[in-house]
């Protein structure tokens, strides 16, 4: 007992009591089963997630599993169609008696079939009829539970009597030929034609029904074996043995084909007189895996795609992410390989976003106080290095802020995406405001305010003798202060005065009043003038 099979540890149960072997392999290679892979790649040709431990991804969407022996295939629920292949064992050749008198006759091929399990729920006991050196044992066949079906080996070709050969018919129950030399035996799907001639085989895909997982399927099995004399050399095909040019010796069938033996004139061991083994393939749908995608710290990733084993993912739109260029998908985290959206699929895969970092300036706004640092140049993802502190005359810096109103600390740890302004803030010293009467009169009260504020403007004072100009800046009197302005340090403002002329300062002294102002100053004065004037021309009486 023997079957086609890597394991492969993966989730859908495909569970054989058989012995595994790899001269299968190599005997349906012959066949040309290479064919089978057609339109997928090498390494989806390995058993996959799709098809379970032991199938074998053929196709898109097609799993398969080569069986020879006796096994049990147990279905699982992915498996929404389900068909098996049967090929009966081919038959052996004439032996000696037939070659006393340079008569060769080969064996018939087995019969090919294709039974339909996808409407089934049960699994399926499978036997491969063994061709040996003795006959053919057994059957190929599939049991479902309640139904047994088998598909005919081929028969031994051997002679009627010393006057003719008769090729052995094949499974399907196509006959050999009857000659007085060599004779070919019948094939799968047609008896032999022509001196020698093993009957042909049958190519898979031309007994298929429409929609069948075998449809594309173009190995041939089941060939009658040729035979060869001295003077002639039949053809077999579809894994027929045939015996060599002089019918000295034969070729071999294929192994697990159910070719028919081919038959010579030279006597031949019962070894090379056997035909091949049949076998069975079962094929099913293969499972639906998934090609996810990861944004990869980025943007936001595309939607997973289902996709149907062995065939190739869309390429999503591509991505965005603020401050990044995208640069594609690769199939792994370490972004070596770029994917290539026409590979088939036999796995769950994920592929990942790369990106390549925009430049971006981080600029700082002083915020009405001191001087901004410098703007820094950095790429996409990097960080901004926090600056010197900055420093303003009558407030204390109180760190930067991401956004104008200065409610989001800066955390110079995080990563930046984009060009970003960052704002100082700024908490206003306490100053004081104080008047200097310069020399003259009383100053009013000094004003205690914080830095960005303005003073309140006090009333103006008087002095004897002079008459107030208004408050300045600084001691020289050469800036008038201007109280709408903002004050940032602790200042003082200083009277400017103008003295009065010294006669009506005289002689206002004399009334003994003082007043600050000259209108006053010289109302007085006038009001006395007359005064005296009229005591003067008062009547004496002596």
């Amino acid at each position: 007992m023997k079957f086609i099979s890597v394991p492969y540890p993966l989730e859908i149960p495909v569970k054989l009591a058989v012995r595994r072997t790899s001269t299968a392999i190599a005997a349906l290679a012959t066949l040309g089963v290479s064919s089978m892979f057609a339109g997928i790649s090498p390494a989806a040709a390995a058993p996959s997630e799709a098809c379970g431990a032991d199938g074998t991804l053929v196709a898109p969407g097609i799993c398969e599993l080569t069986v020879t022996g006796t096994s049990t295939f147990v279905r699982t629920a992915q498996m929404t169609k389900l068909e098996v292949l049967l090929v009966g064992a081919g038959g052996m050749s004439a032996g000696t008696d037939p070659n006393t008198f340079g008569y060769a006759a080969a064996g018939g091929g087995g019969q090919v079939k294709i039974v339909d399990f996808s409407a089934g729920v049960t699994d399926l006991d499978l036997t491969v009829a063994d061709a040996t050196s003795t006959g053919v044992v057994g059957s190929t066949s599939v049991n479902d539970g309640s139904t047994l079906t088998a598909a005919g080996n081929g028969s031994d070709g051997f002679r009627q009597d010393y006057n003719a050969s008769i090729g052995g018919t094949s499974g399907s129950g196509f006959s050999g030929a009857t000659t007085t030399s060599i004779s070919g035996g019948g094939g799968a799907s047609a008896s032999s034609v022509g001196t020698g001639n093993g009957g042909a085989g049958v190519v898979v895909s031309s007994i298929a029904a429409p929609g069948s997982l075998f449809a594309s399927d173009t190995n041939c099995y089941g060939g009658g074996g040729a035979a060869s004399n001295g003077t002639m050399t039949g053809v077999a095909t579809c894994g027929g043995g045939a015996g060599a040019a002089g019918g000295a010796t034969v070729t071999p069938p294929a192994a697990n084909s159910g070719g028919g033996a081919g038959g010579a004139v030279a006597t031949l061991t019962a070894a090379e007189r056997t035909g091949a083994d049949g076998v069975a393939v079962v094929r099913w749908t293969a499972a639906t895996v998934t090609l996810s995608f990861s944004a990869n710290g980025h943007g936001t990733a595309p939607a997973a795609q289902p996709i149907v084993a062995g065939n190739a993912g869309t390429a999503p739109a591509d991505p965005t992410a603020t401050g990044y260029t995208f640069d594609g998908w690769y199939t792994d985290g370490t972004l070596a390989t770029l994917a290539d959206f026409t590979d088939p699929l036999v796995q769950s895969t994920t592929y990942f976003a790369k990106w390549t970092a925009q430049p971006i300036t981080i600029a700082f706004s002083a915020n009405g106080h001191g001087t901004a640092p410098a703007s820094q140049d950095i790429l996409a993802g990097d960080t901004a290095t926090e600056p010197a502190d900055p420093t303003a005359t009558g407030y204390t810096f109180d760190g930067w802020y991401t956004d104008a109103s200065l409610t989001t600390l800066v955390d110079f740890t995080d990563p930046l995406v984009q060009s970003t302004t960052y704002f100082a803030k700024w908490t206003a010293q306490p100053i004081t405001v104080t008047f200097s009467a310069n020399g003259h009169g009383t100053a009013p009260a000094s004003q205690d305010i914080l830095a960005g504020d303005t003073a309140a403007e006090p009333a103006n004072p008087t002095a004897t003798g002079y008459t107030f100009n208004g408050w300045y800046t600084d001691a020289t009197l050469t800036t008038l202060a201007d109280f709408t302005d903002p004050l940032v340090q602790s200042t003082t403002y200083f009277a400017g005065w103008t003295a009065l002329p010294a006669t009506a300062a005289a002689q206002l002294a004399a009334t003994g009043l003082e007043v600050g102002a000259p209108l006053m100053a010289g109302s007085i004065l006038i009001g006395a003038a007359i005064a005296l004037r009229a005591f003067r021309r008062k009547p004496r009486f002596n």
